[in-house]
């Protein structure tokens, strides 16, 4: 896998350690495609949390000049793993961080045992989906440290 590619458009401000011409470089950056601005309304299956941290982000996107409508739908994965993992934390807050399981032998329950609630991997995978959406965007110190 390896680390992410830097954009070039950061490589130009942060000088030219390869020493091409200023001309190449200009060029090269010229030709770059760039997506349309402006990212489209709110889908109508988002509900609930989903749909006020796209309208959250959408407003930080575009005033970070980031809302291009290629991102979309990357935007809206980032706010389903948030919802998801807001809602994993709250059956967490009620129902506890293990469950108790019947120990059972030859049909008889002997016993049991205690394990990790299911909702504990729902949510690290959910916060793991978002924290990798808020880097690609560098929507977190830790993308503004990698630049």
């Amino acid at each position: 896998m390896g680390r992410n590619r830097k954009p070039f458009s950061l490589q130009v401000n942060e000088g030219n350690p390869r020493k091409h011409g200023r001309h190449k470089v200009t060029v090269a950056a010229e030709s770059i495609p760039k997506g349309s601005r402006g990212l489209p309304k709110c889908p109508r299956h988002l509900k609930g949390r989903a749909r006020s941290a796209l309208s959250f982000l959408k407003a930080e996107l575009e005033a970070m000049d980031l809302d291009c409508r290629p991102d979309a739908l990357s935007l809206e994965g980032g706010c389903l793993a948030y919802q998801a993992a807001i809602e994993a934390e709250e059956v967490l807050a009620t129902e506890g961080p293990t469950v108790e399981e019947p120990i059972v032998r030859k049909g008889v329950v002997v016993g049991s045992a205690r394990r990790s609630h299911p909702a504990n991997r729902m949510r690290n995978a959910a916060w793991a989906r978002f924290q990798s959406f808020c880097d690609r965007f560098g929507l977190s110190p830790k993308a503004l440290v990698g630049q």
